[in-house]
């Protein structure tokens, strides 16, 4: 009886959110899954940048809002770790803030991550995130890895390793 129960539950729930997608015209890159291209604006440099770009490297994308001063300090963790594998290559990317801010904030600390800005939010919708900060990595063939949270406090540079043997992830990092 709970089988039958979970299970009409289960398609219940996948055909609303089917039906939200539908309604909104978009569908969210999902893990394994070709990863949504995007060009945003480097307050730093100035330059527009595209995440085709890096087709050839892994790519790190901490989503993030500069509401969450926590959010700042866990980007800052990753730019260094990012300085120090240069294979890799590294973007910041916030979804809603003040651009001046960013720019001085950029300025101040000099980021070796792209620090972009995505005032539509269009990375966010395109990946699906339903929250942030969230931490996408996109492997050398354009395909998203893994999306989900990141606590800073886990062996990032062992799940890269296993993301470029081509092994996919689940779960938190």
């Amino acid at each position: 009886m709970w089988s039958r129960l979970l299970k009409k539950a289960t398609a219940v729930a996948g055909s609303a959110l089917l039906m939200v997608l539908a309604a909104t015209g978009t569908q969210a890159a999902g893990v394994g899954e070709p990863a949504p291209s995007f060009t945003l604006r480097d307050v730093v440099s100035k330059r527009e940048i595209r995440l085709h770009e890096f087709r050839g490297r892994t790519v790190v994308m901490w989503v993030w809002d500069t509401v969450c001063p926590l959010c700042l300090d866990e980007g800052k963790a990753l730019d260094k770790f990012i300085a120090e594998r240069p294979a890799l290559a590294g973007l910041l990317v916030i979804e809603r803030g003040d651009e001046i801010d960013l720019e001085m904030e950029g300025q101040i600390y000099q980021p070796r991550m792209h620090l972009l800005v995505d005032k539509k939010a269009a990375v966010e919708k395109s990946y699906g995130l339903t929250r942030l900060p969230m931490l996408i990595i996109v492997d050398r063939t354009g395909r998203v890895r893994y999306r989900g949270s990141y606590d800073g406090n886990c062996r990032l540079a062992e799940h890269i390793a296993r993301i470029e043997a081509a092994t996919v992830l689940r779960g938190c990092l």
